[in-house]
């Protein structure tokens, strides 16, 4: 009898942490939570595993260790700003943090998250192409800027030509849209089929086009 109750006593143990873990998935801010602290630990599998299926059909987890290594600054830099209460919890489960939000998507083990917002080169979504747009500009980075350009676009250009744009006299009006951009987190973006567009400080809108399951930056208003 006390054999049993012990026994007893061991499974409502494990199935009440089991059962804790999955509840506690089941919430778009521990998802979150978790999947942050494994690219902080390194577990790179278990945080690809909280990505939508969409997200990780489009990103192999050999092209999700490759991007979160590219540069390993700019990931903890994400990692930080990613580590933060969420200010508010949407309908749909989206997030939002300070200057950012966060999607996701309900899927049959829980809330998953939308794109990879722990990666600065995201493109899968609107919103990771936006702050990967503003992470080049901030670092002038000519090579990541050709990158978001839309493939067509691409053929025309080099990292030359946009490395000159750059390094152009006016100063201030690119530091001014370098600032819009960046600032730009928790801003709507309108969707319109493989079209999006934002709008960036107060006159400007940043439109963007998707191609083969990317987006990239088509152009500014």
């Amino acid at each position: 009898m006390h054999r049993f109750a012990g026994f007893a006593l061991v499974l409502g143990v494990v199935l009440g942490v089991s059962c804790s873990r999955t509840s506690t998935l089941q919430r778009p801010e521990a998802v979150l939570s978790a999947y942050v602290d494994a690219i902080a630990e390194g577990d790179y599998r278990r945080a690809h595993t909280l990505l939508s299926a969409e997200t990780r059909a489009a990103v192999t987890i050999e092209t999700f260790t490759e991007h979160l290594g590219r540069d390993a600054g700019l990931t903890r830099l994400r990692v930080r700003a990613l580590h933060r209460p969420p200010t508010a919890i949407g309908p749909d489960g989206a997030l939002s943090l300070e200057g950012e939000s966060v999607d996701m998507v309900l899927e049959a083990g829980g809330f998953r998250i939308v794109g990879n917002p722990a990666d600065s080169f995201d493109q899968t979504t609107p919103r990771g192409a936006i702050r990967a747009f503003g992470f080049a500009l901030a670092e002038r980075r000519a090579e990541w800027l050709l990158g978001l350009a839309p493939p067509e676009a691409r053929r025309l250009l080099d990292e030359a030509t946009v490395r000159a744009a750059l390094t152009e006299d006016n100063e201030v009006a690119y530091v001014e849209l370098a600032d819009a951009v960046t600032s730009s987190g928790e801003t709507p973006i309108e969707l319109h089929g493989s079209h999006a567009s934002i709008r960036i400080g107060v006159r400007r809108v940043l439109r963007l086009i998707r191609y083969e399951g990317l987006w990239y930056v088509d152009g500014i208003d």
